[in-house]
């Protein structure tokens, strides 16, 4: 398995666009997806700078329905024309977040909602995205969830509430090494997700994503990275945080990497 992460918040090289968003390119052994697409079409140009054509996807997964995983889809769907788009339960419904200037909408575009849906898909917890990759969804609450969540808002302004987060999606891919999750920005809890992964598919060899640590206190994030200890190989970015993967690397040591837009993971 091969992934090459698309689009992230900073860049591993000068011709890569870094924008507030999470894009990445997952090969296996049988297809190619496109789990998110970023904040914009950025995605577009950086996967061409990275020798990636976007047209070879057989499917797009959509962890979740916040514009900086949403954004870039209205410009893949065109080159990607025949491509199923995976998407968790009410993952098109309106999203907010609550801010200094008040109320700011963070949802999909509602008009790339409309064009494409007759291509979306709701998937369900055990779905076959490829043969080699499983969705995950329905997540405990074991661990905790991220604190930022609780300025973020379902609805409209007029009846606004907490967002439970029931369309946010996994996914696991089998590969000689064991099973590697990947998750977009874990806002049921990175723990709680590797939970469910591991009693599906038993002890991962790898978790990629971002895990929404980044207003977290130090003692959070340890609790978390004990959660998450017995994963050997942790990959953070997006929403992790800088100093939340600082503390995570200062927990579990070399399990703990980085990645940013240009940076590729293979797992045998």
């Amino acid at each position: 398995m091969r992934i090459t992460v698309l689009v992230e918040n900073a860049s591993s090289r000068p011709d890569l666009k870094a924008e507030h968003g999470l894009a990445l390119w997952i090969e296996t052994g049988e297809g190619a997806v496109l789990f998110d697409t970023g904040a914009s079409d950025a995605v577009v140009g950086n996967a061409r700078a990275l020798g990636i054509d976007l047209a070879d996807a057989d499917a797009i997964v959509i962890s979740h329905g916040h514009y900086d995983h949403t954004g870039g889809l209205g410009a893949v769907a065109e080159m990607v024309a025949k491509a199923p788009i995976y998407i968790g339960p009410t993952s098109t419904d309106p999203k907010l977040a609550r801010r200094e200037t008040g109320l700011a909408e963070i949802g999909w575009d509602p008009d790339v909602a409309a064009r494409l849906r007759s291509r979306l898909r709701t998937a369900a917890d055990g779905d076959a995205v490829v043969p080699d990759m499983t969705v995950l969804t329905g997540f405990g609450r074991s661990s905790p969830l991220p604190s930022d969540n609780d300025r973020l808002l379902a609805g409209t302004p007029q009846d606004a509430h907490p967002d439970p987060f029931e369309d946010e999606i996994a996914v696991v891919v089998t590969t000689r090494s064991g099973p590697v999750l990947v998750s977009g920005c874990s806002h049921r809890g990175i723990g709680n997700i590797v939970t469910h992964a591991v009693q599906r598919f038993g002890p991962l060899a790898a978790v990629l994503g971002g895990f929404h640590l980044h207003k977290e206190s130090e003692e959070r994030v340890r609790e978390i990275a004990r959660a998450v200890s017995s994963v050997p190989r942790i990959f953070g970015g997006h929403c992790t945080g800088a100093t939340a993967m600082e503390v995570l690397k200062d927990e579990l040591g070399p399990a703990v990497s980085e990645f940013h837009a240009g940076t590729v993971v293979e797992i045998e």
